[in-house]
């Protein structure tokens, strides 16, 4: 779990490290939250994401 959250906090993303572990994108978040890792804002994808980045 250590290395997990050193290499997330270092900047590498979750469904990387869960191919190089061989384990689910949801296993990795649940091992760095047990580890008490500060997780990163997601992100916001599909319509309602560009619509809140336009200017009114």
């Amino acid at each position: 779990m250590d290395r997990l959250r050193t290499r997330y906090e270092a900047g590498e993303v979750v469904p990387a490290l869960a191919a190089d572990c061989g384990c689910s994108v949801s296993t990795i978040y649940r091992l760095l939250r047990k580890a008490g890792t500060t997780m990163r804002p997601q992100h916001q994808t599909g319509p309602a994401a560009r619509r809140a980045a336009r200017p009114p």
